[in-house]
């Protein structure tokens, strides 16, 4: 054996517990050969021999065999990757490459082999290099470590979970929204905090540092303090768990709580701590309180109240489970005859089925709706009724009821059906009368345009309606009819004036009435009368200019006349003298004569211009 395979034996006798003296007699080398297989194959941990250049396996000892189920044959046929998982293979042969110092041992560490029936194990690897029938081989033990490894893995799991748990009772403790605390009982029969959650602060606004090793007295105020002392007493006289509830001020306001203790006690049978829980139940005391308040405006209301069940939904509609007083003094029905019936039992010939199918559709669709219709008394007297109809969810958010409000409204339908009447009557005076109408409310927007101002303004209601006048007409802002509409609208007064629309140039005569809603404005048609009215102004101009040029033609002929006639007076004429008067007389007279046919004249040719 050469000098290198002898020194590997020494280091395996060293390992299996014994040393064998190097000698270099022919009878101590088969000593330690016999030594060496005696190591190999009757090693409690499976061992096998590979050469180095090929991974091919020479040898392999009993335990391999038993532990691998590979027999002896088969093995000597395999290579160290056959038991191997391939995706090891590469980083195997990574490590194996560098290999530099082969005469020592070296911990490959822990890898995945496979049995002959595909069962994974871990195994961890040692290794050493030896000469073996003249080759350069490896010698390997496997240690299996996989059952250690579950061990581990269940033992560190446990040990997780334990911490995991912990920290759950810690969040528990801490998050939840009940105050937790422990109390001790002292020697003195006195109650002393041991511990409180995170809850107890944010509930009564006292740190927990200012808890801890404190005496109650010094925490819990009276009268809660006594009521406190003798549920304690009570619940570690009973040994059983002591329930109660008790309002107590703290910095954080009033608080209702319920408050249970339950006692723990040692190997001696002796009430050693108090651990207890409070439920804020402050905000449910002040919901029943709310609750007691709406059902006591529920059944006092004048409104009709009903609340049907969300399903079963069929034709005859939701099922009435509640109704208030309202609605058995609105109807007739008392609470026994309705329950459990549908709302139909309400509804008659005289119903509106387009808005109960409407109201139908919403309901299918789980939505509030709301409608106006005709229903019946028990009597059989008619009247008007707006409903309102709304799911309710519970928590979860599921609908589990309806509940709808009824009003009679039969008084203000019978005003309502009064005043339609008088809008259709006022709308059919307004459409029926000569002049031009329209109305705007407050922000100038028209609600009214009658027939008679879309021939005038030559515009159709339709491009009118719901639009804000100074849109329909720019200019208007500019004009002095707009100052007389916002007069109006300010003062409150009636306006009235002409204007000329430049849209239709026509002039008009407008009246602008106001009211609380708005303006109504009346307006004629007045061109033709000014334009008569122009024409006669310039007729009577005319005239008065040819009466005034005239009259100067007149004046001097008159003159003439009247000294003609004086001189005629005067009896110391001769007769020629008087005969030559006369003749100046008639002569004046012709003259005065054909002006006055000229003045008719000129006044004809004016009329009939």
């Amino acid at each position: 054996m050469s000098k290198r395979n002898d020194a590997s034996l020494q280091k395996i006798t060293a390992a299996g517990g014994s040393y064998v003296e190097k000698t270099k007699g022919q009878v101590k080398t088969k000593k330690h050969d016999l030594q060496y297989r005696v190591l190999f194959d009757k090693s409690p941990l499976p061992m096998l021999i590979y050469e180095l250049s090929s991974y091919r396996i020479l040898d392999v000892n009993e335990m391999a065999v038993l532990h691998y189920g590979y027999s002896k044959a088969e093995f000597l046929n395999m290579t160290i990757h056959d038991y191997r998982p391939q995706k090891d293979v590469e980083e195997v042969n990574k490590i194996l490459n560098g290999l530099i110092d082969k005469n020592r041992a070296y911990q490959f560490g822990v890898y995945e082999h496979l049995k002959k029936n595909n069962t994974t194990i871990n195994v961890e690897v040692s290794g050493y290099a030896i000469t073996y029938d003249d080759k350069e081989c490896m010698m390997v033990v496997f240690n299996d470590i996989t059952e250690k490894e579950i061990s581990l893995k269940k033992i560190k799991d446990n040990e997780q979970k334990l911490l995991d748990s912990q920290q759950q009772l810690s969040l528990i403790y801490n998050n939840v929204k009940d105050v937790i605390f422990v109390i001790s009982i002292e020697a003195d029969g006195k109650f002393k905090f041991l511990s409180v959650n995170q809850a107890f602060t944010d509930i009564t606004g006292i740190q927990e540092s200012d808890v801890i090793g404190k005496y109650i007295d010094y925490i819990i105020p009276e009268p809660s303090l006594t009521l406190a002392v003798s549920k304690y007493k009570q619940a570690i006289s009973s040994k059983e768990k002591i329930t109660w509830t008790e309002t107590t001020p703290y910095p954080t306001g009033t608080k209702i709580g319920e408050v249970t203790v339950t006692p723990i006690f040692d190997q001696y049978n002796n009430c050693v701590q108090l651990v207890g829980s409070v439920h804020d139940i402050t905000e449910l005391k002040k919901e029943e309180r709310q609750l007691r308040l709406l059902e006591s405006v529920i059944t006092n209301t004048n409104d009709s109240v009903i609340i049907m069940e969300a399903e079963p939904f069929d034709e005859q509609g939701p099922r009435i489970i509640y109704v208030n007083n309202a609605f058995t003094k609105m109807t007739g029905y008392t609470a026994a005859e309705v329950l459990g019936k549908s709302p139909r039992i309400l509804q008659g010939p005289s119903s509106d089925w387009a808005e109960l199918a409407r109201l139908n559709e919403a309901i299918r669709n789980w939505l509030s709706c709301e409608i106006t219709i005709i229903n019946y008394k028990k009597s059989g007297e008619q009247f008007w009724i707006n409903t309102s109809i709304t799911p309710i969810a519970n928590e979860k958010g599921r609908f589990t009821h309806w509940i709808a409000i009824e009003r009679d409204v039969t008084e203000q339908k019978l005003a309502e059906q009064k005043l339609n009447s008088s809008y259709k009557e006022r709308n059919e005076i307004l459409e029926s009368i000569g002049d031009g109408f329209f109305a705007m409310d407050k922000n100038w927007v028209v609600n009214y345009w009658n027939k008679r101002a879309e021939i005038i303004l030559e515009k159709p209601r339709e491009e009118v309606i719901g639009r804000d006048l100074r849109d329909i007409y720019p200019d208007i802002p500019g004009r002095a009819t707009y100052e007389h509409y916002k007069k109006a609208f300010k003062e409150k007064t009636v306006q009235s004036f002409e204007t000329l629309s430049p849209a239709v140039n026509r002039w008009f005569d407008v009246m602008v009435y106001p009211s609380e809603n708005g303006l109504s404005v009346y307006f004629k048609d007045i061109t033709e009368r000014l334009l008569h009215s122009k024409a006669i102004e310039q007729q009577n101009e005319k005239l008065r200019t040819v009466a005034w040029m005239q009259s100067h033609l007149t004046r001097p002929h008159v003159a003439n006349l009247l000294g003609l006639m004086n001189v005629l007076k005067n009896e110391e004429l001769t007769e020629a003298e008087k005969g030559e008067v006369l003749n100046h007389l008639l002569t004046a007279v012709n003259k005065l004569d054909a002006i006055i046919l000229e003045i008719v004249e000129n006044a004809e040719e004016i009329k009939y211009k």
